[in-house]
């Protein structure tokens, strides 16, 4: 009669992934926004939390390179004067934006 070893089979379970416990968010919700200025322009930016990033006036040829949680707030006081936007890399069309006066408040969110 043949006898077979028998090799009792290990398993492994993977831990499981906890949440945050603190509630933080993760660096994955930061959104990462970038304009570039030609011009005299005012600008407002505040994150998830409401907290002000950016609230200052810009000169021609100023780049705001920030990363907050999202969605980001943003308000720009003379449109005009926005060279470029790029929100997580990406070229952001501010004319999709509702312009007033040459100003424009627009949320952006990952």
């Amino acid at each position: 009669e043949p006898v077979t070893d028998q090799i009792p089979a290990v398993v492994q379970t993977p831990e499981p992934v906890l949440e945050d416990p603190n509630g933080l968010s993760d660096a994955s919700d930061n959104g990462r926004l970038q304009i570039r200025f030609s011009d005299d322009c005012w600008v407002q930016i505040s994150d998830a939390a409401g907290n002000r990033l950016v609230n200052s006036l810009q000169r021609n040829g100023d780049l705001i390179d920030i990363e907050g949680p999202t969605p980001l707030r943003v308000v720009i006081g003379a449109v005009d004067a926005v060279e470029s936007i790029r929100f997580q890399g990406e070229p952001v069309d501010i004319g999709g934006y509702r312009v007033v006066n040459n100003r424009s408040e627009f949320t952006l969110t990952i």
